[in-house]
């Protein structure tokens, strides 16, 4: 098989693979949600690396609600014997049949966070589509269930490192659907892990980065990026002020699939990195590293507050009982992706 059928560098894939203990998936049907999206994609392509360099033999089942859209601009996946993509909305999987091991539900939702109008869309996709792929995974006896959930369960940030025990939650408020939906997804996760007797991991991830981060959306580090490949000046539309942290796909793929495999019973951690930067400094980073020569400007008000938006997670639960570590610091993270673009060119 030629490299280039998988999109992301084999040497990465292979790096997540030699983290992980594979053991009880070899030779297992796997269904996966939200393969086609940008996390859910790294998912996807270190199965497709273990079946085809290692053959482990795991049937991956994909559900897309547009397949046919994603194949067309992405032909190599067709090559792949033991992947099958599946037209269906992850609301209504009624028709959907199979022997599935493992569940990875990793569909993206309309977020509210970013446009109010599409707050029942997002409310009923998450909680919806999390009972039906759940019900999905209870009907065929399912064993393990991985849940990508996120840190907007824990509402509005403010001069902290949120841990897991937090008992903070959203407002209620049309801006906060997506979290408060999340919120209540994990909840449904809990109820059928114990009345199924599935084991059950929740993600509750938070801002990352790499191959495949979208460049032109909401992601303001792949905006960054994004501005330096096309060599343009970068935009703040805020004050900078706020306080973010970015872990490496790599790292994030790892720890997802450690999860997956490691739990027995039901556990919910936060993933992602605990190392915080500005959005200022971030676009300053960004910009040395891609070696920008235009100018930062920075378009919005200086917060008068006097509180910092932060959104940063405590990881200390996950990285002591998985037994997990960060690989890739942020400096060589942003490095690797502009890398990787640049090398698409």
């Amino acid at each position: 098989m030629n490299q280039s059928l998988l999109y992301f560098p084999i040497s990465e894939l292979r790096e997540i693979y030699s983290r992980v203990d594979w053991s009880c998936l070899k030779g297992q049907p796997v269904l996966l949600t939200g393969g086609t999206g940008f996390l859910g994609r790294w998912l996807l392509e270190t199965i497709l690396y273990a079946n085809f360099y290692l053959d482990h033999k795991m049937d991956l089942t994909v559900i897309s609600r547009n397949p046919d859209s994603f194949l067309y601009r992405f032909p190599n996946y067709k090559a792949f014997k033991n992947l099958k993509f599946l037209k269906a909305d992850v609301k209504n999987l009624n028709q959907i049949a199979g022997d599935y091991f493992c569940v990875i539900h990793a569909a993206v939702e309309s977020d509210s966070r970013l446009n109010p109008n599409s707050a029942i869309d997002t409310f009923e996709t998450i909680i919806y589509g999390t009972k039906s792929v759940l019900e999905l995974a209870a009907s065929v006896g399912v064993k393990k269930f991985l849940f990508l959930s996120s840190g907007a369960v824990y509402g509005p940030f403010v001069e902290m490192k949120v841990e897991e025990s937090s008992s903070a939650s959203p407002p209620l408020q049309i801006q906060y659907t997506y979290g408060e939906s999340k919120r209540a997804a994990e909840l449904l996760c809990r109820l059928y892990s114990e009345k199924f007797k599935i084991d059950m991991s929740i993600a509750r991830c938070f801002s990352f980065v790499g191959p495949g981060i979208p460049l032109d959306k909401s992601y303001a580090i792949g905006n960054f990026i994004g501005n330096c490949l096309n060599n343009e000046s970068i935009k703040i539309k805020g004050d900078g002020s706020p306080l973010r942290s970015y872990m490496y796909v790599v790292d994030l793929a790892a720890w997802l699939f450690s999860s997956l495999t490691k739990v027995v019973g039901f556990e919910t951690f936060n993933v992602g990195s605990d190392e915080k930067i500005s959005i200022l400094e971030l676009a300053k980073l960004v910009k040395e590293i891609g070696n920008n020569k235009n100018e930062i400007s920075v378009e919005g008000i200086v917060n008068q507050k006097g509180t910092i938006d932060q959104y940063i997670p405590s990881t200390e639960k996950i990285k002591n009982k998985l037994s997990l570590e960060m690989s890739y610091s942020l400096v060589k993270a942003i490095e690797k992706t502009i890398e990787f673009y640049r090398d698409k060119k």
